[in-house]
């Protein structure tokens, strides 16, 4: 029987199987689901977090940005974002040739975790495949608000922006910064210093 769906009589006296649908095969069975159902995908899932902190570097043959917010796992939780600049053949058969992820603890680490991360100059967007989710125990769909005036994001940027000129950072983009137009869509003039 579905959940939430008495076999009693409602009050008003009208019986739940109109609830249901004609046809639906109630009689102790869950309702089908209308045809249409199928069709529809379920919507994405995002976790949304805010910065507290931003860290970034290059250590030996390795960039690095390290995102710090608060989770429910964990009140003083972070993403490691590594890219190595070298690999080798080993690395590359076990691969280990991609971007690596790790949260406050190497239990919750991976290699090969994220389809896609986009950095943004609002925040940080990662999408994990399915191996990511599990070893980081993340949603599919990441989005890591920057607040205004994090310190050591430009930083940050500059590192990601590094990334994608390795095989390892493939799945970094780095967002364009549109210039500012009128509601003509035609760019503002440029301030020219004279009054």
């Amino acid at each position: 029987m579905a959940r939430g769906i008495s076999r009693q009589t409602p009050p008003d006296g009208r019986n739940n199987s109109s609830l249901l649908g004609a046809g639906s095969g109630c009689a102790g069975k869950s309702p089908r689901h209308p045809p249409w159902a199928r069709l529809m995908a379920p919507p994405k899932m995002t976790e949304k977090h805010i910065l507290k902190w931003v860290k970034s570097g290059v250590l030996d043959d390795t960039l690095w940005v390290s995102l710090g917010f608060a989770s429910k796992l964990e009140r003083l939780d972070r993403l490691h974002v590594v890219c190595a600049m070298t690999h080798d053949e080993q690395e590359a058969k076990l691969r280990m040739d991609t971007i690596y992820l790790e949260r406050f603890d190497q239990a919750y680490s991976c290699y090969h975790g994220a389809r896609r991360i986009d950095v943004e100059p609002d925040g940080v967007r990662v999408t994990l495949n399915a191996h990511g989710r599990k070893a980081l125990d993340f949603r599919e769909q990441l989005y890591f608000v920057l607040p205004k005036g994090l310190r050591g994001w430009k930083a940050a940027q500059r590192v990601f922006a590094r990334m994608p000129k390795y095989k390892c950072g493939e799945v970094i983009e780095i967002a364009k910064l549109q210039p500012l137009t009128n509601d003509l869509g035609s760019p503002w003039p440029r301030p020219t210093g004279k009054r």
